[in-house]
């Protein structure tokens, strides 16, 4: 689409400009830095109910550059816009590695339990072959001793008994090496499900958080004297 220059223009508007004044003076850097300071996060994330008048654009060192200006029992205060809850993205990590890590737990658990179990009934049946094997052939420890007609009959025997009751594998656990080194118990299944459930609050906080910082956007920029 072609815009020829004879049918274009540009029309000067009025733009509003909101500034702080006290006294009926603009308000100074100097007076704004004199302000006392105010948490204007709660704890969950929101907002503390009080009166937002705007958000000022200044940097002091070690503090902040974006600041909101609220009012509390008829006095002004500078709070700092910057918080230090989890990004949505970063709760929603956290949870899911939360989540993942109850799932290898409880899965390596299971695992090393069936194990287990099959371990013993391995070595409860290795056991009583052993008896009898030691009756059949009271020196099949000893291959030297043992009568040589009897050793390929032995071998028969363990390889009828690795047959019939292979010696289980352990498993291969999917939990990380710090968690490995630690154990595995029933009681343990509790932390990760709080850890969880810790996460989750976490997410609820973030979303209130990033709620609460989207308000901040939108607030009206207030001007001081330079």
């Amino acid at each position: 689409m072609e815009i020829q220059t004879r049918e274009a223009n540009i029309d000067v508007m009025s733009v509003s400009i909101k500034t702080l004044h006290v006294n009926k003076k603009m308000m100074t850097l100097s007076v704004f830095r004199q302000l006392p300071t105010f948490q204007i996060f709660q704890r969950d994330g929101n907002l503390k109910s009080v009166a937002i008048w705007g958000k000022v654009r200044y940097s002091i060192k070690d503090e902040g550059d974006l600041w909101i200006v609220i009012s509390q029992n008829e006095k002004l205060f500078r709070c700092n816009s910057h918080d230090n809850f989890y990004t949505l993205k970063q709760a929603e990590d956290n949870l899911e590695e939360a989540k993942l890590k109850l799932s290898n737990y409880i899965f390596d658990l299971d695992s090393l339990n069936e194990y287990k179990s099959k371990k013993e009934i391995y070595d409860k049946c290795k056991e009583e072959f052993l008896k009898t094997a030691s009756k059949m052939f009271p020196k099949a420890n000893q291959f030297e001793y043992l009568d040589p007609e009897a050793i390929p009959q032995f071998r028969e025997k363990t390889n009828w008994l690795n047959l019939n009751n292979p010696e289980p594998k352990r498993p291969e656990l999917k939990s990380n090496t710090y968690v490995r080194n630690h154990g595995f118990s029933d009681d343990q299944v509790d932390g990760f499900k709080k850890s969880v459930t810790n996460y989750e609050e976490g997410l609820i906080v973030a979303k209130n958080a990033n709620a609460s910082r989207s308000k901040i956007a939108q607030l009206d920029q207030l001007f001081i004297a330079v």
